[in-house]
Formats: C-alpha cells, structure tokens, sequence
C-alpha cells in the first residue's frame, strides 16, 4: 500500500471518530454549547439553529466515511466542516475577548491555535483526497473510452 494510501486511511478512521464524538458530545453537553454559541456576538442569532445542525453534521459525516459506498460524501463534509472551523477558530482567535470551547476529552486539552493547526492539517486532508479522487475519476473515464 503506498504511502499516501495509509495517510488516508489513518485520516479516515481520525475523521470517523473525531466527528461522531465530537457531535455527540456536543449533543450531551447541548445548553453549554448553545450558551457558549449565544456568547459569540456574529453568532448570537443563529445560534439555536447552529447548536443543532453542526452536531448532526458532524455525525453524519462521521457515519459517511465508515461506509464505502457513502465515503466521498463523507470526504466532502468533513472537508467544508473543517475548512468552516479553520475560518471560525481564526476568527475567533483574531478577534474575540474570550475564548470559550464546549470540547471533550483530550481535544479539550489543546489550545486555539492547536486546534486551528489540526483543523487546518486535516482539512487540507480532506481536500487532496478529494482532488485525487477526482483526478483518478477523471483519468479513468479517459482510458475506458
């Protein structure tokens, strides 16, 4: 198995469970996460609607990846959840007065900026599998011609 191949794998079984823990926990723990989202100032107003949706997300995407069938789906949510969370930890760190984190476990133990290292590490990830599985796609509807 090649290296980028293992890469991906180790990525995919990181991604399934940091996403179905991450929205269940968020599920467990939901009037803190929803307080902690009502104390964001650009998301006070959509953060009834945010506390749900993301959860659920983040589960489906994690589900998505476990199946072959489902997986690109999979790729592709976790890859706009993270490039979403990339954006929002910078904003966050660029511009909020306090820092707030609903997180869990030994996520909970990493700091903004390490977060926003991971997010942004594992998102580029998600992309380049995308981009080569689009890539392979393509070359191989080329060569069955």
């Amino acid at each position: 198995m090649r290296t980028y191949n293992v890469i991906f794998q180790i990525s995919r079984y990181i991604l399934i469970v940091l996403f179905i823990y991450t929205g269940v926990s968020k599920f467990i723990g939901y009037y803190l996460f929803l307080s902690q989202l009502s104390d964001i100032i650009f998301l006070q107003k959509m953060a009834g609607f945010i506390s749900i949706f993301i959860p659920l997300i983040e589960i489906a995407a994690g589900i998505a990846l476990a199946f072959q069938k489902t997986e690109i789906i999979g790729w592709w949510l976790c890859a706009v959840l993270l490039s979403g969370f990339s954006i929002y930890v910078s904003m966050m760190l660029l511009f909020a007065p306090h820092l707030p984190c609903s997180c869990g476990g030994i996520i909970a133990a990493l700091s903004w900026t390490q977060h926003l290292i991971i997010n942004i590490l594992l998102g580029f990830i998600c992309w380049i599998k995308l981009y080569r599985h689009y890539l392979i796609s393509k070359f191989s509807m080329h060569t069955r011609e």
